[in-house]
């Protein structure tokens, strides 16, 4: 995990592979939310025909509730199998892209549609809150992220004083 509140990115690894990823970033400019899912499907499709793939991608899936954003999920099969969310906070603007892919041979829906419907976005105006593993606080907004760590029982966040 690296970032701030307004832009970050997560990764977690299963020992075989990297089965979720999520960024966070604020986009400056109003663009429609099909803009962005657009742009996210160009890219995974570039990215398969730059690695010899085809790619079988299927948009505006109903994957869950995601409350509180708009969003378009959809899923993609190439050399694994993913279900993405690209997804904009009604509140803030943040826009929050979540893959979560599949071990080989098993599309991960039930997985995708529980951490769809979990997505929260908290923009408090005198602190943040940090959640990941059940590990839940709040921090006040002028403390960043400085370094983070996620391990079997141990889950570390620590935060510096700007």
């Amino acid at each position: 995990m690296r970032g701030s509140r307004a832009a970050g990115y997560l990764a977690l690894d299963d020992g075989e592979g990297i089965r979720l990823e999520v960024n966070w970033k604020p986009i400056r400019r109003k663009v429609e939310l099909e803009w962005i899912a657009d742009r996210q499907a160009k890219m995974l499709e570039s990215t398969a025909r730059r690695r010899k793939l085809d790619i079988e991608l299927k948009r505006r899936r109903r994957l869950g509730r995601v409350k509180g954003f708009e969003y378009e999920a959809f899923t993609w099969k190439a050399d694994v199998s993913a279900c993405e969310l690209v997804a904009r906070c009604k509140d803030c603007g943040r826009v929050i892209l979540i893959r979560v892919i599949g071990r080989p041979g098993k599309p991960p829906t039930d997985e995708a549609r529980h951490v769809f419907s979990s997505l929260e976005c908290y923009s408090g105006k005198d602190s943040e809150r940090w959640g990941t593993f059940g590990l839940d606080v709040k921090v006040p907004v002028r403390f960043d992220l400085e370094q983070s760590s996620l391990k079997a029982g141990l889950c570390e966040l620590v935060f510096s004083d700007r």
